[in-house]
């Protein structure tokens, strides 16, 4: 009798510990080994597909599901690829997940759609909660981004880390609030720089970073580049998570609304692995792309910049404004000057900045909020989504900034990009706090400003 008690009591508690792990958000490494086995449908998100009005979504196990589906609006499917993604680790600890995509085809524009996913693992049926998306619009509408770069969410498992000793502000809390109607915004463009770093104590920070965004991930289209933090693990993990089969590439392009969207991969051209080869294909691409774009805006996403101003109090300006910029300049400024492309939209310094429209460092047309028929591209630095490696510092700019430059920030923020029709586009950067070492609790209740804003008129469409 007293057995059986102790096995009624025993399956309670491991029941009750389940429970516990199916909430917690933490690290696996520091939680008994009978919690590691409960499962859950994680890391969803969304992507434009390579074909018009399709969506891609894309969720993640921790052990291998046998079937898995999706139910959407009382429609059941059933077709998905699977992936493993696997390495070794910063610290030299295996990291594995099984990665699925399923793409939604043929779907009716601007339509809001509901979704929930559901697999069997180990004879148990496990699903996600159900998200929503609008599907994309159709060509001829206004559509809405929100732009950032070089974003973490905030997570220390090791205290015992440099990075641990302080903890840092994002615009997360700011993101969750945006996200909760899905007329707010249509995409989400990510440039580069991502979770700091996705393999960083063993790919715990890639679970915990998509964990963190899937109310905003699973909702919008997350559409990302490649940036310097992304290379670690020769591209691996960022490949496999966010451009698994079926996808688009590490460069590639599309369409939404009135605009035309280059998303470069500037690690080809300066990151610690490019390759002549790399540089070749990319360049062809390009030229290719904007030979038959016959949209009214070029916009172009890259996690580097071309134009920001040389610091040098600021860490990674100090190649990234004067030697990466020159280089990138050189294969692709011509290019963006010929085919009238509009805005360049980067990351990788943690300051915002904008640039007039520029080329080859000349001001081609004067202004500050208001630009119409501009001859070249206007350049956007918007690293300030709340980075885990180091602010950057204007201090020694001062009246130093460079002659084309117009608005230069330290604030916490993001871009919002609106696409208005054929004649009209509009920039709006938004700062929450004063600095980026603004302390994470003020940050969360602070109200955003508008720091710099302009439009873009054309009237020779």
């Amino acid at each position: 009798m007293q057995k059986k008690i102790a096995i009624v009591v025993g399956v309670f508690f491991i029941g009750i510990l389940n429970i516990f792990w199916l909430a917690y958000d933490g690290d696996v490494q520091n939680i008994p080994i009978v919690l590691h086995r409960v499962q859950k449908v994680s890391q969803v998100h969304i992507a434009l597909g390579k074909e018009e009005n399709s969506i891609q979504v894309m969720w993640t196990l921790k052990e291998d599901g046998k079937d898995c589906w999706i139910d959407m609006d009382g429609k059941k499917i059933s077709n998905y690829q699977k992936d493993i993604l696997e390495y070794l680790g910063n610290t030299g600890k295996p990291y594995k997940r099984f990665l699925y995509s399923s793409l939604l085809n043929s779907l009716e524009p601007a339509t809001i759609y509901s979704y929930k996913i559901s697999c069997i693992v180990s004879n148990i049926t496990i699903s996600s909660q159900k998200f929503s998306f609008r599907s994309p619009p159709s060509q001829n509408s206004t559509i809405t981004a929100i732009s950032f770069a070089d974003f973490q969410t905030n997570y220390y498992p090791d205290p015992k880390d440099k990075y641990s000793k302080t903890k840092k502000a994002n615009i997360l809390p700011h993101l969750y609030q945006i996200s909760k109607s899905l007329d707010n915004y249509d995409i989400i463009l990510h440039a580069g720089d991502i979770a700091y770093d996705l393999w960083s104590y063993n790919g715990l920070m890639a679970d915990h970073f998509m964990e963190s965004i899937e109310h905003l991930s699973s909702r919008f289209p997350y559409m990302t580049v490649p940036g310097s933090h992304e290379s670690f693990t020769n591209f691996t993990h960022y490949k496999k998570l966010f451009q698994p089969q079926n996808s688009l590439g590490l460069f590639y392009s599309f369409n939404l609304g009135y605009a035309h969207f280059i998303m470069l991969d500037s690690e080809s051209f300066v990151g610690r692995l490019h390759t002549e080869e790399m540089i070749e294909n990319h360049m062809k691409f390009l030229k290719e792309d904007l030979e038959t774009n016959i949209q009214p805006w070029t916009i172009v996403i890259s996690h580097r910049p071309i134009y920001c101003n040389p610091n040098p109090l600021c860490k990674v300006c100090t190649t990234a404004c004067t030697q990466y910029s020159s280089i990138l300049s050189g294969y692709l400024e011509d290019l963006l000057f010929q085919y009238n492309a509009t805005l360049w939209i980067s990351g990788n310094v943690h300051l915002y900045e904008r640039s007039m429209p520029v080329y080859k460092n000349e001001i081609m047309q004067f202004g500050i909020n208001k630009f119409e028929n501009p001859p070249a591209p206007i350049y956007i630095v918007n690293g300030v989504a709340g980075n885990f490696d180091t602010e950057d510092d204007l201090s020694s700019v001062g009246d130093e900034k460079m002659p084309w430059n117009v608005v230069a920030s330290e604030s916490l923020g993001y871009g919002k990009l609106v696409v208005h029709n054929k004649t009209h586009l509009e920039w709006i950067q938004y700062a929450i706090g004063k600095t980026q070492q603004d302390s994470p609790d003020m940050i969360e209740t602070a109200r955003t400003r508008i720091i710099d804003e302009f439009f873009i008129i054309k009237t020779d469409n």
